[in-house]
């Protein structure tokens, strides 16, 4: 996933690129549509986490204790497709495996992040961070 921002100032996380047209998601939502590549701009400075962190509301974030849109995002995406095989999850968040596994780290001591192996090694949200975040739309 990338993140880039329409030309009316709306932001998505590019899942597919075709040459006459780019599937985007939306990141609050997970739909899914194309768009004319033309209307769109890659975001280099913006992790695709990142965005998907700050479609949580900062009362959600305190109230778990996450401040960092990464980590918010992070939490979105496992609320989205649970439990996720760890190799799955490198995929998807496009982190390399330290920084993955640092994040993940501190979600775990957080109390928010628990480590499961039904069906292969893997993380799934604790009951407290599940009961918090939003699920709609896929992150598949």
């Amino acid at each position: 996933m990338r993140t880039v921002r329409a030309d009316d100032g709306s932001r998505y996380l590019l899942r597919k690129r075709a040459s006459d047209a780019w599937l985007v998601a939306d990141p609050v939502t997970g739909e899914e549509r194309y768009i004319d590549p033309d209307r769109l701009e890659l975001q280099a400075e913006t992790a695709p986490l990142e965005t998907i962190g700050t479609t949580v509301s900062a009362d959600t974030g305190a109230d778990i204790g996450v401040q960092d849109d990464r980590a918010l995002g992070l939490l979105v995406v496992l609320a989205r497709t649970e439990p996720i095989a760890a190799i799955d999850l490198i995929e998807c968040t496009e982190l390399c495996e330290s920084d993955l596994n640092g994040l993940l780290t501190e979600l775990r001591v957080g109390g928010l992040v628990a480590s499961t192996s039904d069906p292969v090694l893997g993380y799934e949200l604790t009951p407290r961070a599940r009961s918090k975040l939003p699920t709609a739309g896929s992150m598949e």
